[in-house]
């Protein structure tokens, strides 16, 4: 099927991962995240006491190794939305004492800490790759999951809810803001493509649908080497997690 030149995907059946196969999440000690050394030197190298910030704990890669460099006298205090990063910093704050974590985003850190005084802090953009890897957040553009790409599931509405509210501006001006920025009308295609689909089949059930209607309104028009729907992907998780808005 095709809407003005843009081909449609047909609907398809998800197979979704069972709910007994969701993976316990875990404090990752052995992950070692991009420009960790560089990062810590900048965050610790005046040595000053006090209280540092990770805003984005995910599963506890930065905060593990800050704790390891810590000054004498300093205490951290990491934030995450995600569920299960939360229960991952529960284990570390019962591992060491120094540790606080916070089930709260990180642009609240001025009202959690009102008052104190910062020896430093970082935080790390974007998603994890143990939320790409856990299938059932649907996070993936490769792999099938629910279409929901919130980092707290108890917050908010999934993207599948969303969409069915929005006009084909709305999600343009969401896909091009966030994603697709140097091409208005791509954004726009791509737009009424999703919602012509799901205005024939019905709600989204799961992320391949959408990246595959992505994928064919891009066939052969995007050269980046990434997949299609990587750019729209993001855009989505941006805006249903108010991402610009915490900075």
């Amino acid at each position: 099927e095709e809407r003005g030149g843009v081909p449609l995907a047909a609907p398809t059946v998800p197979k979704l991962r069972a709910a007994g196969g969701v993976p316990e999440p875990k404090l990752r000690t052995g992950h070692v995240p991009v420009l960790l050394g560089e990062t810590l030197d900048a965050l610790l190298a005046p040595g000053l006491p006090g209280i540092y910030v990770d805003g984005t704990f995910g599963r506890g890669g930065h905060s593990t190794e800050i704790l390891k460099r810590l000054p004498p006298g300093g205490r951290l205090v990491a934030f995450d939305v995600d569920p299960s990063a939360i229960a991952v910093g529960r284990i570390l704050e019962r591992e060491d004492p120094r540790f606080r974590i916070v089930h709260r985003p990180f642009g609240d850190v001025g009202e959690v800490l009102k008052g104190e005084e910062l020896a430093g802090a970082m935080i790390d953009i974007g998603f994890s790759s143990p939320q790409v890897d856990e299938q059932h957040r649907g996070f993936s553009v490769v792999d099938d999951g629910p279409l929901d790409l919130r980092m707290n599931p108890k917050s908010g509405i999934p993207i599948s809810e969303w969409l069915l509210t929005v006009q084909p501006e709305e999600l343009a001006w969401v896909i091009r803001e966030w994603g697709e920025d140097d091409d208005q009308i791509m954004a726009l295609r791509i737009a009424h493509a999703v919602l012509e689909r799901q205005r024939r089949h019905g709600p989204y059930k799961s992320t391949l649908e959408v990246a595959e209607v992505i994928r064919q309104v891009k066939l052969g028009q995007d050269d980046r080497g990434q997949h299609p729907a990587k750019l729209a992907f993001q855009a989505l998780r941006v805006f249903v997690n108010h991402e610009m808005q915490q900075l």
